[in-house]
């Protein structure tokens, strides 16, 4: 596992990852909560 892998590589196929800004979200943006998911679910 790496910081630079996306998110979608740990994800069952099944669930759809949004994108940010064009680019897949990565660990990195996850542990540094730089991804730009909402704070809380919907």
């Amino acid at each position: 596992m790496r910081l630079s892998d996306p998110i979608a590589k740990y994800l069952p196929v099944t669930v759809t990852v949004p994108s940010r800004n064009g680019k897949e979200i990565t660990i990195r943006d996850l542990a540094t909560h730089t991804s730009a998911l909402p704070r809380m679910p919907r």
